[in-house]
């Protein structure tokens, strides 16, 4: 799982930045950042944003407003905004230091983690817990028929639209890419945990694939997929 973590720069910001860091690091998480593109919001960290599937932002305080609250980085409420925004959707956790002015947001992956600077042990832990369970509903997907593995090799890959149902409820909708791994075609699922099924769509070379609801299942290896009349 690759996720971007947006961070203030000021020297007092780069302690919980680096305890952050560590966390998602420990946790497996490819970490994505912007600190040599000098703190400015421009296409390549956008670009990188949408390379991700979710972002933490941290929002700590910075200047006091009229009302005794109390600004972040302009910067990171900014990517939090541009993370909001995505389509498909990313996870999303804002750590909002108290008294902090958070972005509004919407979605069933959105999150906030309220914290105080004389315990930020604890938001450590709250944090990986909500990583963790990110991680918990990724998995990797073979997809088949053959004859469909073959033309996504041959187009050199592609995009897979899914969604997720718990029950007859959709709970996620996101895309994957389709890459080639050791003779067959994958993809990666997110939120697809025990419980849950998934619905697979796939154009190829102007051609559309579609599969069934399939039930998780332990292990989980391979979805088949039919031509879309």
């Amino acid at each position: 799982m690759r996720v971007f973590v947006g961070f203030g720069y000021r020297p007092e910001e780069k302690e919980l930045a680096d305890q952050v860091l560590a966390v998602l690091e420990h946790l497996g998480v490819t970490v994505v950042d912007g600190r040599e593109i000098g703190g400015t919001i421009h296409d390549e960290v956008r670009r990188r944003i949408r390379s991700c599937d979710g972002l933490v932002g941290l929002l700590t305080k910075r200047d006091r407003r009229g009302d005794n609250r109390y600004d972040a980085s302009a910067y990171v409420r900014q990517e939090i905004e541009i993370a909001l925004a995505a389509d498909p959707p990313k996870f999303v956790a804002q750590v909002v230091e108290d008294g902090v002015v958070e972005v509004e947001g919407f979605g069933t992956a959105y999150q906030r983690i309220p914290f105080r600077r004389d315990a930020t042990a604890d938001l450590l832990v709250k944090l990986g817990r909500h990583v963790r369970e990110w991680i918990l509903g990724e998995v990797v997907i073979r997809i088949l028929p053959e004859q469909l593995a073959k033309d996504l090799a041959r187009a050199g890959g592609s995009r897979c639209r899914y969604r997720i149902y718990e029950k007859s409820t959709e709970i996620w909708s996101s895309e994957a890419p389709v890459v080639s791994d050791g003779g067959g075609m994958f993809t990666t699922l997110l939120k697809f945990v025990p419980g849950t099924r998934a619905k697979l769509e796939i154009e190829v070379s102007g051609v559309k694939w579609a599969s069934n609801l399939t039930l998780h299942t332990e292990p989980f290896s391979q979805i088949t997929l039919d031509l879309v009349p």
